[in-house]
């Protein structure tokens, strides 16, 4: 819950911490009061960690959504599904990763909208992807 915070947040960055926490909580019943409370205040604790854990997570969701977009369709009509190789993959500075979401974002002019149950990231030209 609290990386998902950072990933709303990286969207939304006018979101007060405790709008975050009560969106990541909107699945559970409904006084849920003082589990948004322990939620908001363990993600104050380690804020920066959140936010970049989340900005990264978005910045692979951009890319494996291009990718999506822009793979080949083979003779049948078919998406391939070949396995490929895991990746590691070295974090640069924030102000890279800011860069590097801001130029994806704007390439495939995605937008997120925050829905009654989950934030929804929408691609004009994909059309809607929920977060998996």
């Amino acid at each position: 819950m609290l990386i998902r915070m950072g990933r709303i947040m990286t969207w939304h960055r006018d979101l007060s911490d405790r709008a975050a926490a009560e969106i990541v909580t909107r699945h559970l019943p409904n006084n849920r009061s003082s589990v948004i409370d322990r939620i908001r205040k363990k993600f104050a604790k380690d804020r920066e960690s959140y936010l970049r854990s989340g900005k990264v997570t978005e910045i692979i969701n951009l890319v494996m959504a291009e990718k999506r977009g822009t793979r080949s369709i083979d003779e049948n009509g078919e998406r391939g599904d070949k396995k490929e190789p895991l990746v590691t993959v070295v974090l640069p500075d924030d102000d890279t990763l800011e860069a590097m979401f801001q130029e994806l974002r704007s390439k495939l002019r995605a937008v997120c909208t925050l829905s009654d149950k989950d934030p929804v990231v929408v691609f004009p030209k994909l059309g809607e992807i929920r977060p998996e």
